[in-house]
């Protein structure tokens, strides 16, 4: 497993919880062919795609969650 997956299922996460910490967008989804070659030219809906997760406010999410599990 690679050291920085671990990293991504938590952005995944910690978008649910705090948007903010995720910024996205809406763009047009491209259709994809039978060869897996996106097609821009024809659109299939939209897709909100994320640029980028803050890995800082991934963790503190994290401690917040585990700090309210200790007894």
């Amino acid at each position: 497993m690679s050291p920085k997956k671990g990293v991504f299922d938590m952005g995944d996460i910690a978008a649910l919880i705090d948007p903010s910490c995720a910024p996205r967008e809406r763009t047009a989804a491209p259709t994809v062919g039978e060869d897996l070659k996106y097609d821009f030219t024809k659109p299939r809906g939209d897709v909100v795609r994320i640029k980028d997760v803050a890995r800082d406010r991934c963790f503190d999410l994290l401690e917040e969650a585990l700090r309210r599990l200790k007894p």
